[in-house]
């Protein structure tokens, strides 16, 4: 549950972006597709492909993902605290994580490989693309006064 719920928040905010030039994206985004959340007879979760469909590639990337995040090791904090000391300034470059599903006789084994980047921050006002209105809409009748009300005051 730790792996999907991860996994299920980041693509529900839009920010999991899977690369369209990978060799496996499609195959990946079947996946994810197919992927569903089950309860058995007892109600306990299950998360798994639809029946005939495979999840391997969903499961590597998540737990490439929840790596990424800080899963995995008890003593994380401190191991991170180290290789900030170690790295010095290359410390911030982007850092790539590996999530492995191994695979049984019937199937390849899946890996996959995030990387983790910031969300962008807010761009000052100043460097905002100034909006270019359709003439005659109402928004450029406002912005026309305001540049008007600015002229002459």
């Amino acid at each position: 549950m730790t792996l999907v719920s991860r996994l299920q928040a980041l693509l529900h905010q839009g920010r999991l972006k899977i690369h369209r030039e990978l060799a496996e994206a499609e195959t990946l985004v079947r996946e994810l597709q197919d992927f569903r959340v089950g309860y058995t007879a007892a109600g306990h979760l299950t998360f798994n492909a639809r029946s005939g469909k495979h999840d391997d590639l969903v499961l590597a990337l998540a737990i490439a993902v929840w790596r990424a995040h800080g899963g995995g090791m008890p003593c994380w904090g401190h191991f991170e605290t180290v290789r900030r000391l170690a790295l010095g300034a290359k410390a911030s470059e982007p850092r790539y994580y590996m999530g492995v599903d191994l695979g049984q006789s019937r199937d390849p084994t899946a890996i996959a490989v995030v990387r983790q980047v910031d969300p962008p921050g807010p761009v000052p006002e100043k460097e905002k693309p100034k909006p270019n209105y359709a003439r005659g809409s109402v928004e450029w009748q406002e912005e026309q006064q305001r540049q008007n009300e600015a002229a002459s005051g």
